[in-house]
C-alpha cells in the first residue's frame, strides 16, 4: 500500500464516517423524538436542573440547524437511514480481519471509524443504524477492542453501570 493510497483511504473513510454520524443524528431528529433520550445518553444531568430545559432546547436546536445546513435533514427518514446503512456496509467491507482496521497496528482510520462507531454502537439511543451496526459481530468486537485499548476508563464505567 502506498502513502497516497493510505491518505486517500483515510480521507474517504473519514467522509463516510462523518456523514454517517450526521445521518444517524438526522434520523434521530427527524423521528421527532423527545430530546430527553439523547440528553440522558449525554449525561446532561450534570447541568443544574433549573437551566436544564433551556440547555436541552438550545443544544437540540443547534444540532437540527447544523444538520439542516449540511443537507442531512433535507432528506426523508427513509433516505437518511438507507444512506447511512449503505455507507456503513461499504466501510465494513474493507475492514481487515486484524485487530485494527488495516491490520495489526492502529492508524488514523481507526480513530475516524471508532469515533463514528462510538456514537452509535455503545449508546442507549435506539435507531435502525445502531441496530444494523450491533448486528455485525465484527463491528461490535472492533468497537469493544478500540474502546478497551484506547479508553479503558470507559470500559470500567460501562461495567460498573451494568453491575448497578
Amino acid at each position: 500500500m502506498t502513502l497516497s493510497h493510505t491518505v486517500g483511504d483515510i480521507t474517504d473513510l473519514g467522509m463516510v464516517a462523518n456523514r454517517s454520524m450526521g445521518l444517524g443524528l438526522g434520523s434521530f431528529c427527524r423521528e421527532g423524538k423527545d430530546a430527553s433520550e439523547i440528553c440522558q445518553a449525554a449525561r446532561i444531568g450534570a447541568v443544574p436542573a433549573i437551566i436544564r430545559p433551556i440547555v436541552v432546547r438550545s443544544v437540540t436546536g443547534r444540532v437540527r440547524t447544523i444538520l439542516w445546513q449540511q443537507g442531512v435533514l433535507r432528506h426523508s427518514d427513509k433516505d437518511i437511514v438507507e444512506s447511512a446503512l449503505r455507507d456503513w456496509r461499504a466501510v465494513l467491507r474493507v475492514m481487515s480481519d486484524g485487530p485494527f482496521f488495516f491490520g495489526d497496528e492502529p492508524t488514523g482510520v481507526d480513530a475516524i471509524v471508532f469515533g463514528a462507531l462510538a456514537t452509535s454502537v455503545p449508546t442507549p439511543i435506539q435507531s435502525p443504524i445502531r441496530d444494523f451496526l450491533r448486528s455485525q459481530p465484527a463491528c461490535v468486537a472492533y468497537a469493544e477492542r478500540m474502546r478497551a485499548r484506547f479508553f479503558p476508563e470507559l470500559v470500567d464505567a460501562t461495567e460498573r453501570e451494568r453491575a448497578a
